[in-house]
């Protein structure tokens, strides 16, 4: 696992050393512990990992799963444990609604699709509102919203903007369509305070939204190629071709 993000994230003070230290243990598995058992060491020797966590999948992709593992068993030891990562997932998302160019528009991009994909994969194996909630905020952002054109900008400017800001956006969406579009559809899911259709009432326009993008030319190939593979994927959850 990477030695780099373990020796940045000790000089984040939001980082408990010792809880760091377990973690690290854990996804190098010097010495093998299993998910129960470092899930309980960390959260006594910090009662409140969350942040950890999601820096830890904003850099570590590769430890997804494990870190997946590690969430699900402190919801076993401590339905508590979920609150301060909870929150610390909205404060990602919250970043989205704040500064779209600081999270799309530069290397941070690649730190927002993984932590989607984290997140997707919490959905996939715990099933909750809340991480429902992130996805359809994701999804939205990349297929419904569009940024208004600053006035110093030619027309030319404003769609490379708006170029460069969907190759951030449709890969995050699309990892919630690949990894939970599943339990996405099943759940019917609303955010009515919001204005938002269910689910299923959304799917058409949301797979339609991925096929355009996999059709934009102003998209990068990598972009495109899994917006295509988003909108293949809700076909087949539906039933449709």
């Amino acid at each position: 696992m990477s030695e780099s993000f373990f020796s940045e994230a000790m000089q984040d003070s939001g980082i408990n050393d010792s809880a760091l230290a377990i973690l690290q243990h854990y996804l190098n598995g010097t010495p093998p512990l299993t998910a129960q058992i470092t899930a309980e060491r960390i959260l006594a020797a910090d009662p409140d990992p969350g942040y950890m966590l999601v820096r830890a999948a904003s850099e570590l992709p590769a430890a997804h799963n494990q870190l997946v593992d590690i969430v699900a068993a402190m919801k076993q030891s401590s339905a508590n444990s979920m609150a301060g990562l909870y929150i610390e997932l909205r404060e990602a998302w919250n970043h989205l609604d704040s500064d779209t160019s600081a999270a799309y528009h530069s290397e941070d991009c690649t730190q927002w699709i993984n932590i989607n994909a984290w997140a997707a994969r919490l959905l996939h194996r715990l099933p909750d509102e809340s991480f429902l909630r992130f996805g359809f905020y994701t999804i939205r952002e990349a297929l419904e919203s569009t940024s208004p054109p600053q006035q110093s900008q030619t027309e030319e400017a404003t769609l490379s903007a708006n170029s460069r800001a969907l190759d951030g956006l449709v890969p995050a969406a699309a990892q919630w369509i690949l990894i939970s579009g599943q339990e996405m559809y099943a759940s019917d899911f609303s955010i009515s305070e919001l204005g938002m259709p269910r689910s299923r009432e959304a799917w058409g326009r949301w797979r339609q939204g991925f096929t355009e993008a996999g059709r934009n030319e102003e998209l990068d190939e990598e972009t495109r190629m899994i917006a295509q593979e988003a909108a293949e994927r809700m076909g087949t959850i539906r039933g449709t071709s």
